[in-house]
């Protein structure tokens, strides 16, 4: 099988699936109002890309809709803005890593939070800011509830602030 063939078509259709999921966002842009005032989120913001001025990537604050892409563990998801995805960690959560002792562990949290967000899917994000490597912290719901709190209480991640050591 002639790989590269294969991956460059593998390309086209994610890069086709993503197309089509983008244009979903900006038709489904005024539902963002609506959940988010449902969710009692403050001030929300239309997605950046429909902002011209102060577009800042990935942003620090706001209510968005964006796309689960992928799950890369227990706390972090790459998300599909209406500009560049990018990598985010769930604010206030703390997932087993997926390699050493908690291998078994991350591998669980991982799955729990695949099934939840089914990616690639539609959700509701609340940036909360940035962790230290400087991507969004973020709360993300499904159906109005936050998945990050789904996740401590079905065992899959502890409660943590982002200071001092992991629990």
């Amino acid at each position: 099988m002639n790989w590269k063939l294969f991956s460059g078509l593998l390309g086209m259709i994610v890069a086709g699936m993503t197309t089509i999921i983008v244009a979903a966002l900006l038709v489904y842009h005024a539902h963002s109002t609506k959940v988010a005032a449902q969710l009692e989120l403050a001030d929300p913001k239309p997605p950046a890309a429909l902002v011209a001025e102060d577009i800042e990537f990935p942003p620090r604050s706001g209510v968005y809709q964006a796309v689960i892409l992928e799950v890369i563990d227990g706390d972090t998801v790459r998300i599909g803005w209406i500009i560049p995805e990018s990598r985010g960690r769930l604010f206030g959560i703390n997932a087993p890593e997926m390699t050493g002792k908690e291998k078994v562990q991350g591998q669980a949290s991982k799955k729990w939070l695949t099934d939840k967000l089914q990616p690639p899917s539609l959700v509701t994000v609340r940036v909360r800011g940035r962790e230290k490597y400087g991507g969004p912290l973020l709360e993300i719901f499904r159906d109005g509830k936050s998945v990050n709190a789904g996740s401590i209480e079905a065992g899959h991640a502890k409660p943590w602030d982002g200071h001092g050591e992991r629990p």
